[in-house]
């Protein structure tokens, strides 16, 4: 069997990137057979390109033949230059279910990788697409979105923090880490006092809670 080239490796990168839809399995399953070290090129093209999410490309790739695994997860593939048709940076739109899967190397992902997938997920959250996700999920991926700590603009707005169910502890450390409390806080504050969790030290110590027990509570504002 004639050895496959870097040469080749680029034509079979090509043929997935432009073929017609019709024919992209066929192009996974040649690529893979001829040059799975492609694989990575592959990836990228499928996300950038192809616009695939990256649950949806692992399938593919792993149907047509290539080997998938937390490997392939680099910033080569989620941030690419060479996929952009401006020639800009191009930057991978994980779906939430991108998340999950990613989760489910983290032990054995590179550091980097794991503080653009941290601050990725905190935009997300933080976007209209971010509300209503549920609070024992957004748990479940706790150490995922508490990797990198998020600068001010990344920071939730306060009604990202309502509805999670979780524990008092729990709540104020989502509240102190990454959540704007210069923002509405009404809300926010009806639902800490309906669950007991705003006794006066605690609410003293955070102005932006004051703020929102000012038009919640005017009375209890006053009193403390």
């Amino acid at each position: 069997m004639k050895r496959a080239t870097w040469r080749s490796a680029r034509q079979h990168v090509k043929a997935v990137r432009t073929c017609d839809t019709e024919r992209l399995e066929q192009s996974l399953a040649e690529a893979a057979a001829a040059f799975p070290g492609c694989a990575e090129r592959v990836l990228a093209v499928l996300i950038h390109v192809r616009a695939f999410s990256l649950a949806d490309a692992l399938d593919c790739m792993k149907a047509a033949g290539f080997r998938v695994g937390h490997a392939l997860l680099t910033l080569e593939v989620f941030l690419s230059s060479s996929h952009a048709h401006d020639g800009r940076q191009s930057e991978a739109r994980l779906t939430l279910a991108d998340f999950e899967l990613a989760f489910t190397f983290w032990d054995k992902l590179d550091d980097a990788v794991k503080a653009w997938l941290s601050v990725s997920f905190v935009r997300v959250w933080q976007s209209p697409a971010g509300a209503g996700l549920p609070g024992p999920l957004l748990f479940r991926l706790k150490e995922l979105w508490q990797h990198t700590p998020p600068t001010a603009k990344q920071r939730l707005p306060p009604a990202r923090a309502c509805g999670l169910g979780r524990s008092k502890e729990e709540t104020f450390d989502l509240l102190d880490s990454h959540v704007d409390l210069n923002g509405d806080t009404t809300a926010l504050v009806g639902e800490l006092l309906s669950r007991g969790f705003l006794p006066p030290d605690e609410t003293l110590g955070r102005h932006g809670l004051i703020g929102g027990l000012v038009w919640t509570r005017p009375e209890l504002a006053a009193e403390r």
